[in-house]
């Protein structure tokens, strides 16, 4: 009783020893020390751990997602992966955003020269579909036109079901129709002598080809469905699906 703690009250703890020493204290103690030698458990299953046992009831329920464990064994890290701290978040970051700068760039680099590609293969196209067809050779006179008749594919003539091919490559349809008029074919008033035809369009494979002879304001075969016009022999054939 003489080493009494300095920051403890003197009367409150002689007043405490003097409960630690009474019998009625003794007894609790007993009691007390016999339940802890007691099982905790009546049998197998109430030692099982589960969501209301006694740490749960202390410590509260986990958070969803959220793993919580003790001692030596797995580690939220061995399972989830370590966590950054912020700086190599910021490099992480950082080294994603420049890998993504790359590919923007390549992606840019790509879509600059299809486009100039693009603009390549427009500007052929159009000079190949203003080639000047004024240089063809148009006679009316009759010994050429009876000269051209013979030079004429035999099988081809007037309601003759023909494809028209394309100035630029003679391999690529753009049209097909029936033969309308095979003598005095003319455009906006000009005859356009024996190697012409005229041809009534009923189908377009190809709408955006330019017309050899425009007829006014129509310059490509998409306005010409059911129209006719004028195209020169060597780029006509006999459609061979309506033999």
């Amino acid at each position: 009783m003489l080493d009494i703690p300095s920051r403890v009250d003197e009367d409150q703890y002689k007043a405490l020893v003097k409960h630690w020493m009474s019998d009625k204290s003794k007894e609790q103690m007993k009691e007390v020390s016999e339940q802890e030698q007691e099982p905790k458990c009546s049998n197998d299953n109430d030692c099982v751990p589960n969501l209301n046992d006694a740490y749960a009831k202390i410590m509260g329920q986990d958070k969803h997602g959220y793993l919580c464990m003790y001692g030596m064994g797995v580690t939220p890290a061995d399972v989830c992966g370590a966590i950054p701290g912020c700086d190599a978040s910021y490099r992480l970051a950082m080294e994603y955003k420049s890998k993504y700068m790359e590919v923007v760039e390549k992606f840019d680099a790509l879509n600059a020269k299809v486009e100039s590609l693009s603009t390549l293969v427009n500007e052929r196209a159009q000079s190949v579909g203003q080639v000047d067809v004024q240089n063809i050779p148009l006679s009316s006179s009759n010994n050429q036109r009876s000269s051209a008749s013979m030079s004429r594919p035999m099988r081809i003539r007037v309601h003759s079901r023909v494809v028209l091919k394309s100035l630029g490559n003679i391999n690529e349809i753009v049209a097909s129709g029936y033969v309308s008029e095979m003598e005095n074919v003319k455009v906006n008033g000009e005859e356009l002598g024996p190697d012409w035809c005229e041809i009534t369009i009923q189908s377009q494979m190809k709408k955006d080809a330019r017309l050899l002879r425009p007829y006014g304001n129509i310059q490509t075969t998409e306005d010409t469905l059911g129209a006719p016009v004028a195209w020169p022999l060597s780029l006509v054939a006999l459609d061979e699906t309506f033999d």
